[in-house]
């Protein structure tokens, strides 16, 4: 099981699936206690903080039973007694546990050798995969624990430099400190380690340049002078002084937590942009240039469309501006300002604390760059418009999967990758590894089944070193948990399940009930043809329609010239498992078939009589559901059925033709 990181569930060394929703909020509170239990009061409390339904107990069993269907066959296990949840598991499957483990042993052999303590504690931090108990930061006890953690290994990073410096690898030392002096530039100590390790190298000119640096970055962001170790090792640079060229003493006493760690990057920081940019440099030149005539500009697309690709790769390319950026999925309403002022280095909670930070902003050529901020638009709309009125040199990007509701906001509509540009995504990242020949054309059918969604493509595409793309193809028809990897930045993108299952959490319970309805229906669609099925009045789902459109999980389109939406191949996938997973596909199915059989019967009817033009235009709507109940109806083996649906089709075209012929 992983905590340190996305909460997920792992086979060996393959992640399986990020654990969403309630479930995995449950399963990340377990784990933050484990061993021990956690009463089912104070679960209550984290599963609903707002206030507890009536039936929050029999909730919590019901979140525990499907939590449990998920763990099923492995570790761990959920296991209930004295009026508490425990996790039951090896200790070994836990990687925090994991990690706690090996930095024992670094800690253990630090003092005598301190390059065993470096090769250790680096082969620790590989078990990192981001900020601990992602994405739940809304509960108050993983919020906390992830808060401490944050902490142990900013100081864990300044311990590794330590030991390497010790352990007589500057070079190493030097490397590892350039990356974490860029993670957490206010840190002295970060600066004076790599200042340290540079001149150990031979490199006294850089080492005097980066003194240099540090007290540019802390008199400009901060108002501060360098502390008196920082003005003392350039002082001793300066003079060559010989005691630079000792080991760095280590002590005894080092405690574990001093070296809990991570390489995931800090607030600030542009991602690290991994493989190559394949397909989208139309579109980054098209980005480049809204930017240049709008101030606010907004990147919209569907989960994986690979959004904050794009506006990384731009971002990484800005030389005559400094870049901010800020991840916004974890943040809430009331954090979106802290968690900027903290990335710019103000200090809010005096009188002019709004000033602070629009002056910090609008002190030199800014591209502040706001990722993943769907689930508070209206927040960001209002900050974004606040900012740019009073910060005449700054320039703001966001990525989201619907708009602002900003006046100024330009938006730019990111799309699904063209099908030569997917096909080459595709048979790049499955990189060069020996496997089964594929055909060409089933290459290209995989990409159009993934709907050209790079986050699609990039998680399906290392399983082709050992299944052709025939045999994907039909698996991903059944499920998308094939479609699941590591390395990827955040939970929402282990998986393609997370990164529908982050947008689905922005509806209530009914339209992700409607969602899953979706799974029933097929091809191009009306909110008609949904409202039979869900039984609801047309103008209520048509809204709900209407709000996952914007969303990015359905398509727009027209039939008969009224409004229509299509589905995604991998939203209709995800649709269906919902139902599977809730036991009620084939209730559906059945429903959809019985709805479209009585639809032929009645228009059969309907074409003989005066009704004839309100029955043909029926019918012409429903063509896509038609076509699906009756192959539906022939794979399910329902001979009556099927016998009169073919029967009052003939019957229904018999009399549109004479109809027609009348006419």
């Amino acid at each position: 099981m992983l905590v340190l990181g996305p909460v997920a569930l792992a086979t060996g060394e393959r992640v399986v699936t990020a654990v969403p929703g309630q479930r995995g909020l449950l399963l990340g509170v377990l784990a933050a206690a484990y061993p021990n239990p956690v009463p089912v009061d104070l679960l209550i409390d984290e599963l609903w903080p707002e206030r507890p339904p009536p039936t929050a107990r029999t909730g919590l069993r019901v979140v525990v039973a499907r939590l449990r269907e998920r763990l099923a066959g492995s570790e761990p296990s959920v296991v209930h007694g004295g009026g508490s949840y425990r996790l039951a598991m090896d200790e070994d499957r836990l990687d925090l546990v994991t990690f706690t483990r090996m930095v024992g042993a670094a800690a253990a052999v630090m003092a005598a050798s301190p390059q065993a303590a470096a090769e250790q504690l680096q082969a620790a931090l590989a078990l990192w995969r981001g900020d601990a108990f992602q994405p739940f930061y809304d509960s108050a006890q993983l919020a906390l624990r992830a808060t401490y953690l944050d902490e142990r290994r900013k100081e864990a990073e300044e311990l590794l430099l330590t030991a390497l410096l010790a352990s007589g690898r500057p070079d190493s030392a030097a490397t590892w400190a350039t990356t974490f002096v860029a993670a957490e530039p206010y840190r002295e100590r970060r600066w004076e380690q790599l200042i340290l390790a540079l001149y150990r190298t031979g490199r006294q000119a850089e080492a005097l340049r980066a003194a240099q640096r540090a007290t540019t970055v802390l008199r400009d962001d901060l108002g501060l002078d360098p502390g008196p170790a920082l003005r003392a090792l350039e002082a001793d640079i300066l003079a060559q002084a010989p005691h630079l060229d000792a080991p760095v003493p280590l002590s005894d006493e080092v405690t574990v937590e001093h070296f809990v760690a991570t390489l995931h990057p800090r607030p600030g920081r542009i991602p690290p942009l991994r493989g190559s940019f394949v397909g989208r440099d139309q579109e980054l030149t098209r980005l480049a240039e809204a930017v240049e005539r709008s101030r606010l500009v907004s990147v919209i697309g569907p989960p994986g469309v690979g959004k904050t690709r794009l506006v990384a790769q731009l971002a990484s390319g800005v030389a005559d501006a400094r870049v901010l950026w800020l991840d916004v999925v974890p943040l809430r309403v009331d954090t979106i300002v802290p968690a900027l002022a903290d990335l710019v280095g103000v200090r809010l909670g005096g009188p002019d604390a709004s000033q602070d930070l629009a002056t910090a902003l609008a002190r030199d050529p800014a591209l502040l760059v706001l990722d993943n901020v769907e689930h508070v638009v209206d927040t960001v709309a209002g900050l974004a418009d606040a900012l740019l009125d009073v910060c005449p040199a700054l320039r703001i990007l966001t990525t989201t999967r619907v708009p602002l509701t900003s006046p100024s906001e330009a938006q730019f509509v990111l799309g699904p990758l063209a099908a030569d540009d997917g096909l080459q995504l595709l048979v790049e990242r499955a990189g060069p590894r020996p496997g089964p020949v594929n055909d060409p054309d089933e290459l290209t059918a995989l990409v159009e089944q993934l709907d050209g969604l790079p986050l699609s493509i990039e998680l399906v595409a290392p399983a082709l070193s050992s299944t052709t793309a025939a045999q994907l193809s039909e698996q991903l028809t059944e499920s998308l948990d094939l479609a699941t990897g590591r390395g990827q930045q955040d939970a929402r993108h282990h998986s393609l399940e997370a990164a529908l299952d982050w947008s689905l959490e922005l509806f209530d319970a009914e339209d992700r009930e409607r969602f899953a309805m979706l799974g029933a229906l097929h091809g191009t669609f009306t909110a008609a043809d949904m409202a039979g099925l869900a039984n609801q009045p047309v103008a209520v789902v048509s809204a709900a329609l209407s709000r996952l459109s914007a969303n990015g999980l359905l398509r727009p389109a027209t039939v008969d010239n009224q409004p229509a939406w299509t589905q995604l191949n991998v939203v209709r996938s995800h649709a269906r498992s919902k139902l599977r997973e809730a036991g009620t596909l084939l209730h559906w199915e059945r429903q959809h078939a019985g709805l479209h059989v009585t639809l032929v019967t009645r228009a059969a009817v309907d074409l003989a009589g005066p009704d004839e033009d309100v029955a043909v235009a029926r019918l012409g709507r429903a063509t896509d559901q038609l076509r699906a109940t009756h192959q539906w109806l022939i794979d399910n083996e329902a001979v009556e059925q099927s016998a009169a649906f073919s029967l009052a089709m003939w019957e229904s075209a018999s009399s549109a033709s004479t109809t027609a012929t009348t006419t």
